[in-house]
């Protein structure tokens, strides 16, 4: 992968492998929370009577998940980026460049 392309040091690889198990491990608890209220608001959207009010809350509510997700991986980005020497984190924005 492109980290492999980094020459990144035992240290570096030891930091950036935390901040990737931290990640992993909040979108999986993130992943189970979204999967869990999308179930709501399916329930209820497809209930007999509808509550505007209450399916604009779960929706709310799901949405507040997906920012969460996405702000952890902007964290992570910026903690991995702290770990990087200027040259290095060079190489990888020229990377993503090209993704």
């Amino acid at each position: 992968g492109v980290l492999g392309q980094l020459n990144l040091t035992p240290d570096q690889w030891n930091k950036i492998n935390t901040i990737y198990q931290q990640l992993t491990k909040k979108q999986w608890d993130l992943n189970g929370e979204m999967r869990e209220d999308a179930f709501k608001l399916r329930e209820l959207m497809s209930s007999e009577k509808p509550d505007r009010n209450a399916i604009d809350q779960q929706y709310k509510k799901l949405q507040d998940a997906r920012r969460q997700r996405f702000e952890a991986q902007l964290d992570a980005r910026e903690k991995i980026n702290g770990v990087l020497t200027d040259e290095q984190k060079e190489r990888l924005r020229r990377f993503r460049h090209w993704q």
